[in-house]
């Protein structure tokens, strides 16, 4: 592959990470100040999305090739984004700060 086909195909995800560095900076501050969470709760619950990605991302991409259902795993992965989106600035509905953080883990992992 050519070095300008290289880069073509890898822009979108240059801007992708940006996108996502960015919101990831303002949602540490969101949860900090708004969510009153702690600052390393917060960094662990970043910590366990990142792991979990790892994990699962060539899973699903084993799942995709082998089943030729990549349209459902959008599909799916759109639902459970625009879920977590949703839940990520809603008020916690537990008073303890590690229940608190408990509403946020599975919102991290899309």
């Amino acid at each position: 592959m050519r070095l300008g086909a290289t880069i073509v195909l890898a822009l979108p995800m240059l801007l992708g990470g940006f996108v996502q560095f960015v919101v990831s900076q303002f949602y540490q501050k969101f949860a900090t100040d708004a969510l009153l969470l702690d600052s390393a709760i917060v960094g662990s619950i970043f910590f366990v999305s990142r792991v979990t990605d790892a994990v699962l991302d060539p899973v699903c991409g084993y799942l995709s090739d082998r089943f030729k259902a990549r349209r459902s795993f959008i599909a799916a992965g759109l639902v459970a984004l625009a879920a977590g989106m949703l839940t990520a600035f809603l008020p916690a509905r537990f008073t303890a700060e590690h229940g608190r953080a408990m509403q946020y883990v599975p919102v991290s992992c899309d």
